[in-house]
């Protein structure tokens, strides 16, 4: 019976993106499963005609929509929860003076808040459950100054901050809080975020078609398999690990490396991520414009 399976809850579990994949995974391993997404259509069919697997249609940033969710998790479950994968989220690709507050906004709404809210409302079940966990995941954009990605990786480092907080501020409940730092994995999160179309008055308008590029993957590095980084996260997370864990290739040596590297060596690699002579177009547009 499902009451007596360990559970998770996973949300954003969209056909193509970790939570699917991770939701697979702990399928494979007995657990009762809640994968959940705010257009349950969106959840791949492979995923939710196995059994003990559970849809939830779960808005994150929906007050309501996380209330009925802990509701439909406590009668299955009978009042009970032992894992929290706070998953959903989305990318942005777009230099700083060019992004829309609004976008700006929903990056801390889905990385930020929306795993606070679910903690909270779920916590009731999670601390009658067994060895729970809260897992965050957040990305090595939240560890460095990635070009491009303030805004994304800003939400990032903040979701990092509240987790570690979490982490010391639940230890005397039984309850651990995990932040998962997610390397480079081949997922749809770039080509599902919203396209950046710089305005013609940018100074950044040289790099429009590097960002396109960008979106559309045909210039960024390959990246681990999402089924791989599943599975040596769920690992990680059933060896009892707690607080920070780094999945994704060469995640722990790229996080090491910048906090032990000088800054200026550390700059040129972060400029080298970014479009060829980007700093240079950048300075010919400032110029172009100054002049007009």
């Amino acid at each position: 019976m499902a009451a007596d399976r360990r559970s998770i809850l996973i949300t954003g579990c969209s056909e193509g993106g970790i939570g699917a994949a991770v939701a697979f995974e702990y399928q494979k391993r007995g657990y009762q499963v809640f994968a959940t997404a705010r257009n349950t259509s969106k959840i791949p069919s492979t995923l939710t005609s196995l059994p003990n697997v559970t849809t939830i249609t779960l808005d994150v940033t929906s007050e309501s929509s996380i209330a009925a969710g802990v509701e439909q998790v406590s009668k299955i479950t009978n009042g009970k929860l032992d894992l929290l994968f706070n998953n959903a989220g989305t990318s942005l690709t777009c230099p700083v003076l060019d992004t829309e507050i609004s976008d700006a906004r929903l990056q801390y709404e889905l990385h930020l808040i929306a795993p606070l809210a679910t903690s909270k409302a779920f916590f009731p079940l999670l601390i009658k459950g067994t060895n729970a966990a809260i897992l965050n995941n957040s990305s090595i954009a939240g560890e460095t100054n990635l070009p491009f990605q303030g805004a994304y990786g800003a939400s990032k480092a903040a979701i990092v901050n509240l987790g570690e907080t979490m982490r010391l501020e639940l230890e005397p409940l039984g309850v651990r809080v995990i932040t998962v730092v997610t390397g480079i994995i081949e997922t749809k999160l770039h080509e599902n975020e919203k396209l950046t179309e710089l305005p013609s008055t940018s100074y950044y308008a040289p790099l429009g078609q590097w960002l396109k590029e960008r979106k559309a993957g045909t210039n960024r590095p390959a990246g681990m398999e999402v089924e791989e980084y599943a599975k040596l996260m769920v690992n990680k997370v059933e060896s009892g690990k707690n607080g920070k864990i780094f999945v994704g290739p060469l995640t722990p040596l790229f996080v090491y490396m910048r906090w032990w590297m000088p800054t200026w060596i550390w700059d040129g690699f972060m400029l080298k991520a970014g479009p060829e002579k980007q700093n240079e177009l950048i300075k010919q547009e400032f110029a172009r414009k100054m002049r007009s």
